[in-house]
């Protein structure tokens, strides 16, 4: 067995090299093992002793893998045994296992010539796998994608066989298929004929119409293979000799090796399904978007929640570049694409923005400085224009925001290198900063203040608008609010980074930064108390991803740590909460509970704003909603399907208590009173919710009222007797008696299931 750089010999000639010194042998580049180190080359884990690829004779020789003959005669439940683990391996590595444990854990890939001369059809399998992995590593490269170092094209020691040609491959396919099927080795066959699909699917994926014809057949091999799989039967022997991690060259004990036995065949080929449904969604979807901007970028987002691996995403980002060049050039459009698919992935907007490799700071900035000082001459221009109704926003504001991004881009730049000799400039940028969102806030009053829900309108003040100054027609209406809430929102992050450099002396007041958040709560709350759930609200989250990031670090006069788990943990509750109780409002106002006019002067109406502005503010400040949690609740204003709307608390409410109970003993005793407290009007509101689901199938409402109470609640539990205040809505279910009085429902011995 060939040993190479082991502990011992490390720690023998470290003996006598001072501290922080570095020494390379002779002819090795400093370079070299830095880049070598990057992607893992076991070659030059000298921290470790690992050992090298042994000889295929020394193998056979330990009875490690099978002989010669054996290899020749095998089963066609061992080959079946070999090529579903194969696949399951693959699958593992596409989800970011790295590939010496993956797909490189079985030694007759090292030794490919050997697997030629003794089975073919386990040879052509394997160069399948093999080109694959370099179609992958392609797509990846192409879609300049590369924080994960595993998905690089250039494996140190790995041979990936490059030089043969993929219609050599499709034809060893063909033969080793003729020879299954020769055999009446159907599973096997199935097994073939899914990898062969598999790589031409990949070969055409860029052509999306041909891909489409070519993806029910692929499904449907999918389907057979996992429908084949038979665990029982497998000999674990034969799965030794096939998969030895132990013969593989060690990677470093960060990522320590994975048995082969843990790793479930079937999960595996489930998620082969999952990355052909999501490249057939991607080519669906992009063969009818063509270059309308507003489907391109709704979908993105819209897919980006269930994408399953980074050839997915490579793939998502190519076509977005070869569809639709115009959307590249919004360098704030491309933020919110990239932010969607991942954060990791901020190269490839900072390259997207400046085309190319960074300039100098000096020049980035006097440039950015020029085009900030042009600002004044767009945003006056953008309220007049009637192009939002043609795109997905007006391309003055459009521009707008692109150089407002940029300029963020370049305070990020900034931070991260010398400080202190660019503290005075990014001083002076500030107050230029402060100047656009003034701008921001005049757009705003024209549009509030006005008495007129869109800008097109405002100027066009003949057309009929709803009594809340909307039009009900006009998606401008909707989107200008979110142009609104966004500029604002690269605003407060532009002054995040101002406070994290030290220059909290030359912002804003005190009270300032939390007053320009509210800025886009007020947005939200007003589409909320209008009625008026006409935005796309997927332009909406990137904004409330943020907020969960730099509320925490918004709210403080000064700098502050990053928040905690159980911060973050709380924040999910409250989300749920929020969401739950504007479920539950809403279930309410189409019952006609509750009054739905604002305007009305009624006993409960300041209860009634109290809950919506709580609710809405949990919702919008500290956290963000799904897709699911944003698709329910249009749902639920749209459909007018109050039963719906109550199904939906009572599920959210039970999650929300489901957190609590793993949250609570996590915090401190203050934070865990509290969280007893929030979830005693959770479960007030949950069986409020549930109640009134069951009393609205039985058709008994005329006998039922319902009161809401905001600040105190209790459920009469010993150890929460005292009343537990709390700034969120508890719902209180009342039923009328024959002597027209409300009799309290006792909330103690009920329970949520």
């Amino acid at each position: 067995m060939e040993k190479s750089f082991g502990l011992s010999a490390l720690q023998k000639h470290s003996k006598g090299i001072p501290p922080s010194e570095v020494r390379l042998a002779e002819g090795v580049r400093y370079q070299d093992v830095i880049s070598a180190v990057e992607v893992m080359d076991p070659r030059t884990d000298a921290l470790f002793d690992h050992e090298s690829i042994r000889y295929i004779a020394d193998l056979m020789k330990s009875g490690e893998i099978f002989t010669a003959d054996e290899l020749t005669s095998l089963s066609e439940s061992q080959i079946l045994l070999f090529m579903q683990h194969m696949m399951a391996l693959e699958a593992e590595w596409m989800q970011g296992q790295y590939l010496p444990q993956t797909v490189f854990s079985t030694p007759y890939i090292h030794h490919m010539r050997f697997l030629q001369c003794h089975s073919p059809m386990l040879y052509a399998y394997c160069l399948a796998v093999l080109k694959t992995v370099l179609m992958v590593f392609d797509t990846i490269a192409e879609a300049d994608v590369k924080e994960n170092e595993e998905f690089l094209i250039y494996h140190f020691g790995l041979d990936l066989h490059q030089d043969v040609q993929l219609d050599e491959v499709l034809r060893m396919l063909e033969e080793a298929y003729a020879e299954a099927i020769g055999k009446d080795w159907m599973q096997v066959a199935k097994c073939i004929e899914f990898q062969s699909n598999f790589l031409q699917g990949n070969l055409i994926l860029a052509r999306g119409h041909e891909f489409l014809q070519h993806a029910s057949r692929l499904l449907t091999s999918a389907g057979e293979v996992l429908e084949s799989i038979r665990l029982a039967d497998m000999d674990d022997i034969s799965l030794k000799k096939f998969y030895h991690p132990m013969t593989l060259r060690w990677v470093p004990a960060l990522t320590p090796l994975k048995w082969i036995s843990s790793i479930s065949v079937g999960d595996g080929i489930r998620y082969f399904k999952e990355v052909i449904e999501s490249l057939i969604g991607i080519c669906t979807n992009f063969s009818t978007v063509s270059r309308c901007s507003e489907r391109l970028l709704t979908f993105a987002i819209d897919f980006s929640a269930s994408v399953p691996t980074l050839l997915v995403r490579s793939r998502l980002l190519l076509l977005i570049h070869s569809l639709d060049k115009n959307l590249l050039q919004n360098g704030y459009l491309v933020s919110i694409i990239l932010h969607s698919l991942d954060e990791t992935y901020g190269c490839s907007l900072y390259k997207s923005i400046y085309d190319g490799e960074p300039k100098a700071l000096d020049e980035v900035y006097a440039m950015q400085t020029k085009k900030i000082r042009e600002i004044n001459k767009y945003l006056p221009q953008a309220i007049d224009v009637s192009s939002l109704t043609k795109e997905l926003i007006g391309t003055q504001f459009t521009d707008f925001l692109e150089r407002l991004a940029r300029v963020y881009l370049l305070i990020i730049f900034v931070s991260l290198h010398n400080r202190a000799r660019y503290r005075r400039r990014l001083a002076n940028l500030f107050f230029e900063l402060r100047n656009i969102q003034h701008l921001a806030w005049e757009v705003d009053t024209h549009i509030f203040g006005g008495g007129y829900g869109c800008v097109e309108h405002y100027f066009n003040k003949s057309r009929k608008l709803q009594a809340n100054g909307f039009c009900a027609q006009c998606v401008a209406c909707s989107k200008t609010l979110v142009l609104s809430a966004l500029v604002t929102d690269i605003i407060c992050r532009v002054t995040m980074e101002f406070n994290l450099l030290g220059l909290e002396n030359n912002l804003y007041g005190k009270n300032e930064i939390p007053t320009a958040y509210a800025y886009n709560y007020h947005v939200v709350q007003t589409m909320i108390e209008n009625d008026t759930i006409l935005f796309h609200p997927q332009m909406f989250e990137p904004v409330m991803k943020h907020h969960a990031r730099l509320y925490p670090l918004l709210v403080r006069k000064r700098r502050a740590a990053l928040p905690t788990e159980g911060h973050i943990f709380y924040v999910e509750v409250l989300q749920l909460v929020s969401t739950a109780s504007l479920f539950l409002h809403v279930a309410l106002q189409q019952l006609g509970m509750i009054p739905s006019n604002h305007g009305q002067t009624c006993t409960t109406e300041s209860q009634v704003y109290a809950l919506r502005y709580k609710s809405m503010q949990c919702l919008t400040r500290p956290a963000h909603l799904t897709h699911e949690g944003y698709r329910t609740i249009i749902e639920a204003f749209s459909t007018n399907n109050a039963p719906s709307a109550l199904e939906n608390a009572v599920g959210m409410y039970q999650r929300a208590i489901e957190k609590l109970n793993t949250l609570i003993p996590k915090l401190s005793s203050y934070s865990s009173s509290r969280c007893s407290g929030l979830r005693c009007v959770v479960q007030a509101n949950a069986v409020t919710a549930k109640l009134l689901h069951s009393i609205v199938k039985s058709s008994t409402m005329n006998n039922w009222t319902i009161e809401i109470q905001v600040g105190t609640v209790s459920l009469g539990n010993a150890k929460l007797a005292k009343r537990v205040n709390t700034s969120l809505p508890f719902y209180k279910l009342k039923q009328k008696t024959a002597r027209s009085q409300d009799q309290s429902l006792d909330l103690k011995e009920l329970k949520v299931v």
